[in-house]
């Protein structure tokens, strides 16, 4: 079943929701426990991941300009086209993420590159990707912890669309408290905690409100359309590519990572997810 918005088609499964939201707790659960030893040497599978790696590399060579947020946002789509991330992937990021200047990668056809530096930025992306907590230890707890998790949300739309489960999971508690007689309040108080982490302008606050409207989109779908539409229409964000697929889309026409400091895309402009994924380095 597809649930469209601003012509922007978003897939949800609805007859494993119940499964989902009991599952979906276990998501990015491991961390650091299972990283290997930073030696400053990586691996990437084969495909767009080893596509992507090669592209960057080509880019850096020619600008000698540390990779950015931008880059990082690109290889981070890549390496999540198969929906998961590989050990040897998660070793890379990591390789990415620390203080080496340059990682040493050995490709799926055997070939050596020196992959190339990233700013703080790129860097602190890759980290975030590479060892993500239990996002319970993120959930309302800071600024920086919210807007870690519409980051993180924003590397692929994998991970998105694990990230707007995690939200339903603890929306749906609240809508399950909420009828008529109170007034729908406990969903409405906790979308308002929640939305009040990403109520200023920029890309990842346009996507920390599309995590909640997306996951409140996913309860409403699950309950036949019983969720009142005031209680959450009013936090979908501006007519902007706020998610990681829409984003990608856009490469079709920069054949670059959009500047994610505001919106850039005008209504009716943003093209439904069903039609083809071109990445720069791979084209259609």
């Amino acid at each position: 079943m597809a649930l469209r918005q601003n012509g922007i088609g978003l897939k949800v499964i609805n007859k494993r929701f119940v499964a989902i939201l009991a599952s979906v707790l276990m998501a990015f659960s491991t961390g650091a426990s299972c990283a290997q030893e930073l030696d400053g040497v990586a691996q990437v599978v084969e495909g767009n991941s080893a596509k992507a790696v090669q592209f960057l590399t080509d880019q850096f060579a020619q600008s000698n300009e540390p990779l950015n947020w931008q880059n990082t946002f690109l290889l981070t789509y890549a390496l999540w086209q198969d929906n998961r991330l590989e050990p040897i992937e998660q070793d890379f990021l990591r390789e990415f993420a620390s203080a080496n200047p340059s990682v040493m990668v050995t490709l799926g056809d055997g070939s050596e590159i020196e992959f190339p530096p990233g700013d703080e930025q790129a860097k602190y992306i890759a980290g975030l990707l590479a060892d993500t907590p239990n996002l319970n230890e993120w959930w309302l707890v800071d600024q920086t912890a919210m807007s870690n998790l519409a980051i993180v949300a924003y590397t692929g739309d994998a991970a998105w669309n694990r990230i707007v489960n995690f939200f339903a999971s603890k929306f749906y508690v609240a809508w399950q408290e909420s009828n008529i007689g109170n007034g729908y309040k406990p969903i409405r108080d906790l979308l308002v905690q929640t939305y009040q982490f990403y109520d200023k302008e920029g890309r990842i606050n346009y996507s920390g409100r599309g995590l909640i409207f997306d996951a409140m989109a996913v309860i409403n779908d699950h309950v036949n359309d019983a969720v009142p539409s005031f209680i959450y229409n009013w936090i979908e964000p501006k007519p902007a590519p706020y998610r990681p697929y829409d984003r990608l889309l856009e490469t079709q026409h920069e054949q670059q990572a959009p500047d994610l400091s505001g919106a850039t895309a005008k209504p009716g402009e943003t093209p439904d997810i069903g039609a083809v994924v071109c990445l720069p380095f791979v084209g259609c």
